[in-house]
């Protein structure tokens, strides 16, 4: 027999590709998928971090948000955290591997190109069965501002390792926030330095977001206003 007569013709020659391997990230949900922001905002000690009890799901989360239409994830956070907060940040790196990273990959000589911080972890949720968080998290430290809660949140409150065994403070929450505050010494001032000069590059409007409250103001707080 020759190669031609063994040869499938027509529709039947379509073979059907096998399914990806189980647990393999090709077979993973196919639901719509938003991208959003989080921000740990730590104290200037790095011992506490700034979580919000939300109104409507009653458990104490970091601030954060969907990315809208025309925002980079930079922008996205940093609107997200004055809107939900009242305070200014910008993100910082949290190991030196992540800092010496960035580092190298940075170059802003190149007209069109803007880097901008890497975040701390991605991570997809699932909400109630309809559709999946694409979360960008970043950590964060204070450049400005004064804490206060906004219509979403019931209070704003800070936590250190232990009060973050409170009910309503959810196990990935409370995993990634002690992590955060346990190494919290890692890389900090190599990591403020190299997110400045990423900032920069990506220009004022990044530093400071502007809300339909208003500027905020150029001080810190430990308390609710």
């Amino acid at each position: 027999m020759d190669a031609s007569a063994r040869a499938p013709r027509g529709p039947s020659a379509v073979r059907s590709v096998p399914g990806p391997p189980s647990g393999h990230p090709l077979g993973r949900s196919e639901l719509p998928k938003h991208f959003v922001v989080t921000g740990y905002v730590l104290d200037p000690l790095r011992t506490h971090v700034l979580l919000l009890l939300h109104r409507k799901l009653h458990r104490w989360l970091p601030p954060g948000g969907h990315i809208e239409a025309g925002e980079d994830p930079l922008r996205a956070l940093l609107r997200e955290v004055w809107e939900e907060t009242g305070l200014l940040v910008r993100p910082i790196q949290v190991s030196e591997a992540d800092v010496a990273d960035a580092a190298g990959l940075v170059d802003t000589s190149e007209e069109g190109v803007m880097p901008l911080p890497r975040p701390y972890y991605l991570q997809v949720e699932t909400i109630d069965g309809q559709h999946e968080h694409v979360d960008l998290v970043y950590v964060c430290e204070i450049v400005g501002g004064e804490v206060r809660k906004n219509h979403e949140s019931e209070e704003v409150r800070w936590f250190g390792v232990r009060d973050l065994r409170t009910s309503g403070v959810g196990a990935n929450v409370r995993t990634q926030a002690e992590t955060l505050l346990t190494r919290r010494g890692s890389g900090a001032d190599g990591a403020r330095a190299a997110t400045t000069s990423m900032s920069r590059s990506a220009g004022k409007a990044h530093e400071e977001p502007t809300s339909k409250s208003g500027p905020a103001r150029r001080r810190t707080s430990r308390s609710v206003g």
